[in-house]
């Protein structure tokens, strides 16, 4: 069910959705970082929702730190609504 309401929501998707989220769970972006983070989500949605492997193409277009701290809460959350 979310995986289909998530599917729907991604053509609203913008890039102040992605500063607020980081936001409100305490992480600091830069623009670039902001723009890099929404660009992978819309271009790679469907495989992140299906395939755990996915999110490891963001690992080297970000810090080390931040992809840390969003491969914990993709983890988190995948388990959570999928």
């Amino acid at each position: 069910m979310y995986k289909e309401l998530i599917k729907r929501y991604i053509s609203h998707l913008k890039l102040d959705h992605i500063k607020e989220y980081a936001k409100s769970q305490n992480i600091i972006l830069n623009q670039e970082e902001a723009q890099i983070i929404y660009d992978f989500i819309l271009k790679n949605y469907n495989s992140l929702l299906e395939d755990n492997t996915t999110i490891l193409g963001l690992k080297k277009l970000i810090r080390e730190d931040l992809y840390n701290t969003i491969f914990l809460l993709y983890q988190k959350n995948k388990t959570k609504y999928l």
